[in-house]
C-alpha cells in the first residue's frame, strides 16, 4: 500500500513536470490566443507548412 503511494506520488510528479513543460513551450511557440487543443494544433501546422517550405527551398 505504502509503495503504491510512493508510485503514484513519482508519477504525478512526472506528469505535472511534463505538463509544465509543455505549457512553456507552448507559450513560446505562440502567442496567438488559441487555448489548449486549438493552440497545439495551430504550432503543429506552422511547424508543419514551416518545414514544407524549408523543403521546397527557394522558389
Amino acid at each position: 500500500m505504502v509503495l503504491h503511494g510512493v508510485a503514484f506520488e513519482v508519477a504525478n510528479g512526472l506528469t505535472q513536470t511534463a505538463i509544465t513543460a509543455r505549457t512553456r513551450h507552448h507559450n513560446v511557440i505562440s502567442h496567438a490566443p488559441h487555448t489548449g487543443r486549438q493552440r497545439g494544433k495551430a504550432a503543429l501546422t506552422r511547424a508543419s507548412s514551416l518545414a514544407s517550405a524549408q523543403a521546397r527551398g527557394p522558389v
